[in-house]
């Protein structure tokens, strides 16, 4: 796969005192936002919300520098995936190619299921996902994944929730 070249820490501290605008130590929704506008990825505060729970640790609602560094791995990491599927760099991927990419970075959807999620990143019905939609749909799944496995202590694929559960597991992946 291409790979951006890998940052050091030192260059990672950079980029987190860049969007620390602050200077607290810690990055919140709104800087988080307005460092990847910067950086040409226009995500909207829920997208970046959902990317700080994924790596909030101590769910605090921010991350701290370590917490960053995971972030900024798991963006790379998928955006490199999405320029290794967009082979004929069009910019998007259609939806067989979001399939292939999604089984890549370890998502086993059935069609139902497949079809469920990609409809809600393809809003326009356009059949095809930007960079920044297949990062958010990956960081949506990465978050399900998490949510279900808090559920799924025997490790059965299977849960079974009351009411509450259901809305404390959909409120996390808003």
């Amino acid at each position: 796969l291409p790979r951006s070249r890998p940052m050091d820490e030192s260059q990672l501290r950079l980029v987190f005192d860049a969007t620390d605008a602050d200077h607290s130590g810690t990055i919140d929704v709104h800087e988080l936002r307005a460092s990847f506008s910067r950086s040409g990825l226009s995500f909207s505060l829920s997208a970046c919300a959902m990317f700080i729970r994924m790596h909030d640790a101590d769910r605090n609602r921010l991350i701290d520098f370590r917490e960053f560094c995971e972030l900024f791995r798991f963006v790379t990491s998928v955006t490199s995936s999405f320029e290794h599927f967009d082979a004929g760099r069009k910019g998007f991927l259609a939806k067989g190619e979001v399939a292939e990419a999604l089984r890549f970075n370890g998502f086993e959807l059935d069609g139902p299921a497949f079809e469920a999620v990609f409809g809600s990143f393809d809003a326009a019905a356009e059949g095809r996902v930007t960079c920044h939609g297949f990062v958010e749909m990956a960081a949506f799944l990465s978050c399900s994944r998490n949510v279900f496995a808090s559920f799924d202590a025997e490790r059965s694929g299977r849960v079974s929730m009351d009411f509450n559960q259901f809305i404390y597991a959909n409120s996390y992946l808003r």
